[in-house]
């Protein structure tokens, strides 16, 4: 299996116009703010949450954050994990002793200083197999003329269960957050303790270039969340492109439904492997 592609196709046309100009007044909504909420609790480190709001398209200089709302996050046995907010980091984060726990489900909770209260729908920490290789394959793309060293992660699959999955790639100790760098994929209907293998990178590197690869286990539920924000984030204003729209995480204003934050909270557990380029 290899990792999902979004690929999006453009046609471009000639039209002929006639030199006439004609003037059309266009009506711009008024602007409605929103929540922005991005955050993960995790096996490998205290959870972090960061807090802003949107911002008109016009507005100039950062985007402000929230730094003064209470944050916690509950789990399915009842214990709450209070986060504190952070100057130096940048976010609300919770004592380093802190882990998520595979197998438990957790809900974030968020109250701003207007009064309204935020909370995310229950995300179950599933458990994420070992890496047990990295291979990365230098070749040719014939149909692109692209010359790229391609990594694989192998690992056995846990469940005959379907399962879901994230990888995160790192060159050289370097996150890379592009759009196209999202690698993210689902597994069904391969028996327990089989070998698989995911193609989830490909770029030119130089020879003793480090790859670390995190591997992360999702829900079926933010694997959609990435898929969509995938397609969006790859939109290019095409004649066939679907038409921008907000996409809903699973953050929730709790006296009112149809008030949805922007973003996801993510519950997943994480392993890692590298590999140097020779």
């Amino acid at each position: 299996m290899r990792k999902q592609l979004y690929l999006i196709g453009m046609l471009y046309t000639l039209v002929v116009m006639s030199s006439c100009e004609t003037t059309v007044d266009i009506e711009i909504s008024d602007y409605v703010e929103k929540l922005v909420v991005v955050g993960e609790i995790t096996e490998q480190a205290p959870p972090q949450i960061t807090l802003s709001r949107t911002v008109p398209y016009n507005a100039n200089g950062a985007i402000p954050k929230i730094t003064d709302a209470q944050v916690t996050i509950n789990n399915d046995l009842g214990e709450i994990i209070v986060l504190q907010w952070s100057q130096d980091e940048g976010h609300y984060s919770a004592p380093a002793e802190i882990r998520g726990v595979s197998g438990r489900s957790y809900t974030l909770h968020i109250e701003l200083p207007d009064g309204s209260s935020y909370e995310s729908f229950s995300e179950l920490l599933n458990p994420v197999p070992d890496i047990d290789s990295l291979s990365a394959e230098f070749r040719i793309n014939e149909l692109e003329d692209y010359e790229a060293w391609y990594v694989t992660s192998y690992f056995e699959n846990p469940s005959f269960e379907a399962s879901y999955y994230r990888w995160k790639v790192f060159v050289n100790d370097r996150l890379l957050g592009r759009s196209e760098d999202l690698a993210f994929g689902g597994i069904e209907g391969v028996l327990k303790g089989e070998p698989i293998g995911v193609e989830v990178f490909s770029a030119q590197l130089d020879q003793g270039d480090s790859i670390g690869i995190q591997q992360l286990s999702l829900t079926k539920e933010a694997l959609q969340f990435l898929g969509e924000l995938a397609i969006q984030a790859n939109t290019i204003g095409g004649p066939f492109d679907p038409p921008a729209a907000p996409i809903v995480g699973n953050i929730r204003n709790k006296d009112d439904p149809n008030d949805y934050a922007l973003g996801y909270f993510f519950a997943s557990s994480i392993v890692n492997k590298s590999i140097v380029i020779k």
